[in-house]
């Protein structure tokens, strides 16, 4: 496991430019899990691990001259865990990525409604695909990584992202396979499309929107501690 591990993780670490001035170095594991996931990380961290639970909408926007890419995510907060999350339940946040050509220096920033709106009108960008995904996102709860869990339309199962240092990527998976919970992995091989956010070439909507996230945030209340 240890050498899936290695090849997955020990690539090019990329970098992250944000609002122009914070530079991050993370890597990136990206593999399908199924929904006893979310047990199996209760039982290792406990309950609140989980910030937040968000229904976001994932644009893509090519380059005509092909030299970069954009997507842009519009995501509303269902639920939160209160004081321990940095957005509001109700709050909607937007937020750009711009890819160089080789996907390896990320430009990144918070943007406005309006701007993504722009987008669809600016003749130097295509617009290809939209893709709709309910996330349950773990943000500094657990030191030196981001969990990123997605159900998204057609796709079975779930889609789990994580993101941060190498070891602290390898500390979080091994306490999973080390523990009874090695079966929640329905792919541990990490897929390129996983990790780059490229799940289809067609646009992904939930059929019936109102109960998949009925579904999600059902099983986002069993994370949450409510002192009783």
């Amino acid at each position: 496991m240890l050498d899936v591990y290695d090849k997955i993780i020990c690539g090019d670490e990329k970098r992250y430019i944000v609002d122009d001035s914070i530079i991050k170095l993370q890597n990136n594991f990206s593999c399908k899990v199924n929904s006893s996931v979310f047990k199996a990380i209760q039982n290792l961290y406990g309950k609140n691990i989980f910030d937040r639970i968000s229904l976001e909408k994932l644009y893509y926007f090519e380059s005509k001259t092909g030299n970069r890419s954009v997507r842009i995510r519009s995501s509303k907060v269902l639920n939160t865990i209160g004081e321990k999350c940095i957005f509001l339940k109700g709050q909607i946040h937007v937020e750009q990525k711009t890819f160089n050509e080789e996907k390896t220096q990320i430009f990144q920033d918070e943007i406005s409604l309006s701007k993504l709106r722009s987008f669809f009108e600016n003749n130097n960008y295509d617009f290809t695909k939209r893709v709709e995904m309910i996330t349950t996102i773990s943000e500094r709860q657990i030191p030196g990584i981001n969990i990123y869990i997605k159900k998204l339309p057609n796709i079975e199962n779930r889609i789990m992202d994580i993101y941060g240092k190498k070891e602290d990527i390898k500390k979080f998976i091994n306490g999973l396979t080390h523990s009874l919970n090695r079966n929640v992995f329905n792919d541990i091989v990490s897929n390129s499309d996983y990790e780059d956010e490229n799940f289809t070439d067609y646009n992904l909507r939930f059929a019936d929107l109102d109960t998949a996230v009925k579904e999600e945030m059902a099983i986002y209340d069993l994370l949450l501690d409510k002192g009783d």
